[in-house]
């Protein structure tokens, strides 16, 4: 077993689970947090100049060739027979880019936001006053960033939730002036969510989503699609949660 020591909260470990898996897990003040999952690999040479626009791991995960780690197993037929990449490899680069990202105040955009907003809420629980100082920071910071994948992970990891009202108006303001027609696009839950306040009647807030459905299917949303690499699956998550907690009922 390997163990690397980030900080005084953040330990990496490499940990073999069984005979034919050895992972590298995270712990937060010697308790096991979780296994790291991500790292961005494989970068293709014809891919670096366009890095230049890329402002966090998230967008390069969208635009680059990456893969996850489970992509750097092979089988043969069902059968596990070993890696791509070795997992002290793989150990390593985790160790590296974890320790990058404490060494910058813990800013979301070196690592993969499915790790860095939960890592943080648990460094805040361990009692890491850099995390709480920069925790509702990063979660404004990356939601105007106008990103959808980064903005549907805030808003239905309920992280909205950690900003004040002020804070709020604040963050909707910036963001509305940065891309209106996205921010157009999430509003919708924003509201149904309690996040936007509105005074619609249950008609009205009836009317105004059917609008909203009807400008989705009649397509002005579409140049959202050029905004990033959007992709189908992120806008039915909008549709879909609004087909299963307000259509249906």
């Amino acid at each position: 077993m390997k163990e690397f020591k980030i900080n005084e909260y953040i330990t990496l470990k490499l940990e073999e689970e069984d005979i034919t898996e050895t992972n590298t897990n995270i712990y937060v003040k010697g308790e096991k947090f979780r296994q790291c999952s991500f790292l961005l690999i494989n970068v293709p040479v014809e891919k670096i100049t366009p890095l230049s626009e890329i402002e966090s791991i998230d967008e390069a995960e969208e635009r680059l060739d990456t893969s996850m780690e489970e992509d750097n197993e092979i089988y043969e037929g069902n059968r596990f027979v070993g890696y791509r990449i070795p997992p002290e490899t793989e150990f390593w680069g985790h160790c590296s880019n974890l320790q990058v990202w404490t060494e910058n105040n813990y800013d979301t955009r070196l690592i993969h936001r499915n790790l860095a907003f939960p890592l943080l809420k648990r460094l805040i629980e361990a009692g890491d006053p850099v995390a709480e100082r920069v925790f509702k920071e990063e979660i404004a910071k990356r939601f105007a960033s106008c990103h959808l994948s980064v903005i549907h992970f805030l808003l239905f990891g309920d992280y909205l939730n950690y900003l004040s009202e002020e804070e709020l108006d604040v963050l909707y303001s910036k963001t509305k002036s940065r891309n209106k027609l996205l921010f157009l696009y999430i509003k919708p839950i924003l509201m149904i969510k309690g996040v936007i306040k509105h005074n619609l009647t249950v008609e009205g807030f009836y009317n105004y989503l059917n609008k909203f459905d009807s400008d989705v299917e009649a397509g002005i949303f579409d140049e959202l699609e050029t905004y990033e690499s959007f992709e189908l699956q992120h806008g039915h998550i909008i549709l879909d949660w609004l087909s299963e907690n307000i259509y249906t009922k």
